[in-house]
């Protein structure tokens, strides 16, 4: 019901205050006159003022602008960058309801609310930036039935409200300012609702009005300041001057080229001569002054450097009396030519310098030239054309280097050397990326193949799948067939049929439509069939409308001292009545502790004893007690276990309704008083008339805006538009969702999501099959978590991520991640479903990895390798050649030193292990290293190894011999096994690995496998079968394990391709506990 009650004089421009422009005082003659039509026996033959009143009740009204008016009114606010939205009104209490808005259905433009079930202003507004809809909530109270004056300000990106003629808020609109072009189609301007059906606006209207130009707020209250200029005045004022600058410039290049023109007519009435220094000279004329070249021009004199021949000597020299550089005679020694200015040492500790044609030389003083060198003379080494002697084993990397970010430091004999990283070209002083994406093969190209798109990154590049393919490996992508995959979207009445990187839907004989997937579905879910959507977590529903309540559900981890809050998608915890949190300003129950009633000051923890009895804490709560009879007797008083509530004195055993609430009960039983909400039973005769239980009224439920087949109760919530909604008394109030934080440094927003997620987010939208969770063992002692020690035995929720919850049990840390290993028939690994002479290829091995390196760099060359026989049989079968091992002759020993001289064409010496070493291999590899071009690869550096059969028995590894290598050559190996960067590489590569933290990494050493594991941020887990123990493995932290077990048959017993039951894993123990031992989970 609408009721117009009003004496409003006709629309003049007497009427425009200050000379800005007043909306809708003549707009809203459509208004008055539609109401009048409508309900005219609603009107009433009284009014409060001399202006209109509208007086809003009921659901049936449509106070909608014409469009005659609407265009006038966008029209006003186009032309300006500031504008005013003010009004007088009177809502109801409760009542959420818009002021004004410009809307189209359930979408929001521009629109002023006022909430009375929040108390707060709400302005919605879509952003000229990013086009989206944003809400600013401004906190006050202007639902409680009484008159309010409300002016909302918006001045470029800055907003203002006033209420009553005091300035509440000043703020920033973070997103930009207000898109006010309104070029939306069938856009509406509504008054006192959004559209139809909702946000009715309950109470009085008066005055409405939507003013252009700054400080609108003095149509209201003209006695407030405004000589302060507004954000929307600067801008003005920044567009006026930015109008200048661009007149200005245009002004300058038209008299730019009129004096152009004017240059050119000069030119043809006359010849203009030039004066220098007393001396006149002919248009045109040319004359050398000093080592310039001078000409007059036109009447100006312009000079030029004298032109010099090129010279192609080294160091030119300028003659005094001269312009232009000459070569001076060059010197000759031992067979060279050298330019003047050069430098050359004939021998050592003598340097000669070549001037003119003739060397003068001069010996080095090794006492004075020379550093200090920390190992004894018998040891220093000299150096051929170096005069200072060296000591052996230097790092000289580790003193200092110049290389760059992007290059290694190599150590050599005498000095350093440095080379770029792979994925960068330079000198190794300098690198730069190398864009492999512009050429296909070679060093520096890439090896994307058919159906990908390369993508350089800096260092490397990617090759992304193109649509519709799906990857096989780094560099190789497959049609995939959504049809034969089942990731097709077809209806089930629907036949997929594929094509190349694609599908269409074709409806089986009987059924029409468009056989495709059309479900609407929200908060970031996919529509997976047509009609059914799968949602992310925390969302249910057909459409992932609803919010899953995970504490109705009992799907929390709130500690028992804590009580679980639901939130749209997510959850958090509080703590419970005569609980804190231990965290300052904080509400949430991670961590809670028991609040001392008896002591607290505070009006909300404060105790309700009775003066006379005595407080006495308890765990969660408090006791009133009466003091010892003899104290009484002193005192002269009577003890009273009644309570002490609101001020007043409640009888022992009485049941109240605080003030405010008046469908609460608070009972007084021994000085405690205790308040619980009404439990409410629709299915009670007569429930729906019950005031304090709406929800089992149906005229008081309320229909969702878009899906109207869908009916809240009251007190329901659901989410939309990116918005909490709320059924209350048979109407919606909707208010910006809270989002969940996020914990890492730069999350994503998707398309469909209304709150930003990292992209490992636990709450992502995600289809488990057949998962299982793993306990991780930890050591026995307190939990340590975001800083704060939780006992064993306690449990909290991690402050950072409301979807992860954390207990401390006994001698173990739990984290609810839960981290699956899938094994079903469908999604089984190959090594537990392929034949024995299929299993090499899903084993990891360095010789791999080595081959998948040089592959990576384009190596072509040969190379000299020592390792087995079937390690050189896998090179050749990989296409990389192999020079001839070493013939050792021990009756002819020129022969053999021959044999282990530097061979030219090998180009890379690869190292791994080989039971046949000998020292014809040392020595040709120790030689080939010589040579800076020459690649050093090296396997596995394990130093000794151990034999399964013989376990006390352990034999000498390669990392010894490698030592040997790298101490003579002076050369650093680059490693392809555990632990480096290229075998993690070779791993992301070959297994497709986008989860680390989803890898368990099971090894037997601590420096190599529990080193690489954490390295590359795998789940660790220990076997004691290898060289170290369990006992080493507590001193380091960084290799300290996740998992300990005895054997592998301890963790592959209970495996089986349809269940996965892992329930014998060894706790960690720590070495500290004086009762160490291992205690199976």
């Amino acid at each position: 019901m609408a009721v117009l009650i009003c004496l409003m004089d006709s629309y003049s421009d007497k009427q425009q205050p200050f000379g800005r422009d007043v909306l809708i005082e003549y707009a809203l003659n459509m208004i008055t006159k539609y109401i009048y039509d409508r309900f005219a026996h609603h009107v009433q033959p009284s009014c409060r003022t001399d202006h209109c009143v509208l007086l809003l009740s009921g659901e049936e009204r449509e106070l909608r602008l014409n469009e005659e008016n609407f265009e006038r009114a966008a029209a006003l606010l186009r032309r300006v960058p500031e504008f005013t939205i003010a009004a007088a009104l009177r809502q109801e209490e409760a009542n959420s309801g818009t002021i004004v808005a410009f809307a189209h259905g359930n979408n929001r433009y521009l629109e002023l609310q006022s909430s009375g079930r929040k108390d707060e202003l709400r302005l919605h507004y879509v952003s000229r930036r990013d086009g989206t809809v944003h809400v600013e909530a401004f906190p006050f109270r202007l639902a409680d039935g009484a008159w309010h004056r409300v002016a909302l300000s918006i001045s470029g990106s800055q907003v203002e409200l006033l209420v009553d003629c005091h300035p509440l808020y000043r703020r920033l609109l973070r997103p930009g300012p207000p898109d006010t072009n309104f070029t939306l189609p069938q856009l509406q301007l509504w008054v006192g609702q959004r559209n139809v059906r909702h946000f009715l606006f309950k109470g009085a209207l008066q005055d409405v009005k939507l003013i252009a130009g700054p400080h609108g707020y003095l149509s209201q209250c003209p006695q407030l300041d405004s000589s302060c200029p507004t954000c929307g005045q600067f801008s003005i004022l920044q567009n006026t001057v930015e109008q200048l600058m661009h007149n200005l410039n245009e002004l300058t290049r038209r008299l730019a080229a009129a004096e152009g023109r004017i240059s050119k007519v000069e030119e043809c009435e006359c010849q203009k001569s030039c004066r220098v220094n007393g001396t006149i000279h002919d248009d045109g004329e040319s004359w050398s002054k000093g080592c310039q070249h001078c000409s007059c021009l036109h009447g100006e004199v312009e000079c030029k450097p004298t032109f010099c021949t090129p010279v192609t000597c080294k160091n030119p020299i300028i003659p005094e009396g001269q312009c232009c550089p000459i070569c001076l005679r060059q010197c000759y020694l031992h067979g060279v030519i050298y330019d003047h200015g050069e430098r050359v040492s004939p021998k050592q500790c003598v340097e000669c310098n070549c001037y003119d044609g003739s060397f003068t030389c001069t010996r080095i003083d090794t006492d004075t030239k020379c550093p200090p060198l920390p190992c004894p003379p018998s040891e220093q080494l000299s150096v051929a054309e170096e005069c200072c002697k060296f000591c052996p084993g230097v790092d000289y990397c580790a003193k200092g280097h110049k290389c760059h970010t992007n290059a290694s430091c190599l150590n050599l004999q005498t000095t350093y050397a440095c080379h770029c990283d792979i994925g960068f070209q330079g000198d190794g002083l300098n690198c730069h990326d190398v864009d492999e994406c512009k050429q296909q093969g070679g060093s520096n190209g890439h090896y994307c193949n058919a159906n990908t798109k390369c993508v350089n990154v800096i260092g490397s590049y990617t090759c992304e799948c193109l649509p519709g393919y799906y990857r096989m490996d780094k560099f190789n992508c497959a049609e995939l067939d959504e049809c034969a995959t089942g990731q097709h979207l077809c209806d089930e009445h629907a036949t997929c049929v594929n094509t190349n990187g694609s599908y269409y839907c074709i409806c089986k004989d009987g059924y029409t439509g468009d056989a495709m997937c059309n479900q609407t579905c929200q908060n970031g879910g996919e529509c997976v069939t047509p009609g059914r959507c799968s949602c992310r977590r925390g969302y249910i529903g057909n459409s992932c409308e609803l919010d899953l309540d995970e504490c109705a559900s009992d799907l929390h981890r709130c500690h028992q001292s804590s009580t679980c809050f639901n939130m749209p998608g997510w959850y958090y915890c509080r703590c419970k009545p005569g609980y804190r949190s231990a965290l300052h300003e904080s509400t949430q129950g991670t961590q809670c502790v028991d609040i001392d009633e008896c002591n607290d000051l505070t009006i909300e923890r404060r105790h309700t004893c009775h003066p006379t009895a005595k407080c006495v804490n308890t765990e969660g709560g408090y006791e009133c007690v009466c003091p010892p009879t003899k104290d009484l007797e002193e005192s002269g008083k009577e003890c009273r276990l009644s309570c002490w509530f609101e001020n007043r004195e409640v009888t022992n055993g009485d049941t109240l309704a605080p003030s405010g609430n008046p469908c609460r009960r608070c009972t007084c039983q021994d000085g405690v008083i205790t308040c619980k909400d009404p439990i409410c039973d629709c299915s009670a005769p007569g429930s729906h008339r019950d005031k304090c239980c709406p929800q089992c009224n149906p005229a008081a439920s309320c229909r969702h805006q878009e899906l109207h087949h869908l009916v809240f109760r009251s007190g329901e919530r659901w989410i939309y538009q990116c918005q909490t909604c709320e059924c209350l008394y048979g109407e919606i109030d909707c208010w910006q969702m809270e989002c969940p934080p996020v914990t890492c440094s730069n999350p994503v927003t998707e398309e469909g999501d209304c709150c930003p997620r990292c992209e490992d987010d636990p709450c992502a939208r995600e289809v488990l099959v057949n998962g299982t969770s793993f306990t991780v063992p930890s050591r026995p002692r307190p939990c340590s978590y975001a800083g704060i020690i939780h006992d064993s035995g306690s449990s909290w929720q991690d402050p950072h991520d409301k979807c992860t919850t954390c207990e401390c049990k006994t001698f173990q840390s739990r984290i609810d991640k839960p981290m699956s290993i899938i094994m079903n028939k469908k999604f089984s690994p190959p090594w537990l479903t392929q034949s024995p002479t299929n299993l090499f290829d899903h084993i990891v091995n360095p010789i791999k990895s080595i081959i998948w390196y040089l592959k990576k760099i384009d190596f072509r060359d040969e190379a000299f390798a020592i390792v087995s026989s079937v390690s050189r049989e896998n090179f050749r079968e990989a296409g990389i050649r192999l020079t001839e091992q070493p013939n050792v002759s021990e009756t002819d020993p020129s022969a053999t030193i021959k044999e282990v001289l530097d061979r030219s064409s090998v180009k890379a010496v690869i190292v791994d292990f080989d039971i046949n070493w000998n020292w014809s291999m040392l020595a040709l590899a120790i030689s080939c290293l010589e040579r800076e071009d020459v690649l050093y690869i090296a396997g596995p550096t394990d130093e000794w190894f151990q034999i399964q059969a013989l376990p006390q028995i352990k034999i000498l590894g390669p990392g010894p011999l490698l030592n040997v290598i790298s101490a003579q050559s002076g050369r650093q190996p680059i490693s392809c096994a555990k632990p480096s960067q290229n075998l993690k590489d070779y791993i992301l590569d070959k297994c497709n690995v986008t989860n680390l933290k989803r890898c368990l990494f099971i090894g037997d050493t601590i420096n190599q496998d529990m080193k690489f594991a954490s390295m590359c941020g795998f789940i660790k887990l220990l076997v004691g079968t290898g060289c170290d123990t369990l006992e080493q493995a507590q001193k380091e932290d960084d290799t300290y394990p996740d998992y300990y077990i005895s054997s592998l048959g301890q963790l592959f017993s209970d495996l089986t391709i349809q269940n996965v039951n892992v329930s014998s894993i060894t706790k960690i123990v720590d070495s500290s506990c004086p009762d160490r031992e291992k205690i199976n989970n």
